[in-house]
């Protein structure tokens, strides 16, 4: 398996195999050019070009606000393989052979957000990969039916993020070929068993919370999921939504003909139609969100969370502790507010 890292070498060496010998090492006009243009655009608009261009197979990394040199060898290759001038400056048609390129990959993917069921904070999950939910003790398993991809979402409360990190570099019989750990998160790419895996954990408040990402290593299905990408766009936007705090969303494919619309990161978290372990399948559950509104401990949630339910229990905080409940439902009025 390619690497993150490995693609990204292939990345720059492809750029000045191309621009020639004497071009690579002196490109200071061109790079600071390609550099002012760049930077002068739409904070939201520098990310939604690296994450395209990350769709499309060129920039194997998280957004960043400010161009770089690496972001100008993405582009550099990509121009070049398209038989576009290399300059490190993307055109109105250059962006839009781009998108020839990543949108079918995303409405492949149908990136949808999923909110943990403990500490209400999303993921994007490519639910058109075909994924059934199943409700973990630390969050959600999403698998389909051909093995292609599995993900795991979870939530360790007062875990400690080295030790994490330590046992998931040493799992038996996978070789780890990336991995980098700062003070508040880590990311691990692993080859082994048939299948690649991506896994990236941030600390919050009260312990860690992150996901993995496993794929076949099967060329020809990985040739219709692209599971790095579909790792790097994940990973970035994990890293902004819970690490920086930014709503961001994967780019909004131009629709085609029987294209699912972009679904845009909801307020609340939503009711998941996941069964809890141990549940039998006719025990249907559901989760959702409230809030306290008297020291007695009287709580207000919308009625479809409970409706229907037999037996109530409420999370306090990102705490695994749960307390019953009893509940009753307010008739809803013609006032809306």
């Amino acid at each position: 398996m390619r690497s993150i890292l490995i693609l990204y070498g292939r990345t720059a060496l492809a750029a000045c195999l191309v621009l020639a010998a004497s071009t690579c090492p002196g490109r200071a006009d061109d790079y600071g050019i390609a550099r002012a243009d760049f930077n002068r655009l739409p904070i939201d608009q520098r990310h939604e070009t690296q994450a395209l261009l990350g769709v499309a197979g060129y920039w194997p990394a998280v957004a960043n606000d400010e161009f770089n040199h690496r972001l100008f060898e993405a582009i550099a290759h990509f121009q070049a393989d398209n038989g576009f001038p290399v300059s490190g400056i993307l055109t109105a048609a250059q962006i839009d052979r781009v998108r020839q390129i990543a949108d079918p990959i995303l409405l492949y993917w149908q990136l949808q957000p999923v909110r943990h069921p403990i500490a209400g904070l999303p993921l994007w999950v490519p639910f058109g990969v075909g994924f059934n939910q199943t409700r973990t003790r630390s969050g959600i398993n999403f698998e389909n039916t051909n093995k292609i991809a599995v993900i795991s979402f979870n939530l360790i409360p007062k875990g400690d993020l080295r030790a994490t990190y330590s046992r998931l570099l040493n799992v038996a019989g996978v070789q780890p070929s990336y991995s980098k750990i700062k003070d508040n998160f880590f990311a691990i790419v692993t080859e082994g068993g048939g299948s690649n895996t991506y896994s990236r954990y941030q600390a919050i408040p009260g312990g860690i919370i992150g996901f993995t990402l496993s794929w076949t290593q099967d060329e020809a299905q990985d040739a219709v999921l692209h599971g790095e990408r579909l790792a790097t766009l994940m990973s970035d936007l994990f890293r902004a939504n819970i690490e920086l705090g930014l709503p961001r969303s994967p780019p909004a494919p131009r629709l085609m003909a029987g294209a699912v619309p972009h679904v845009p990161l909801p307020a609340t978290p939503p009711s998941a139609p996941a069964l809890p372990e141990g549940r039998k399948p006719e025990d249907n559950s559901s989760f959702g969100t409230g809030f306290f509104v008297s020291s007695e401990g009287h709580i207000i949630t919308n009625s479809h969370v409970v409706k229907g339910c037999s037996s109530v229990q409420v999370t306090l905080g990102l705490a695994p502790k749960m307390v019953g409940a009893s509940w009753r439902t307010i008739p809803q009025t013609t006032s809306r507010s």
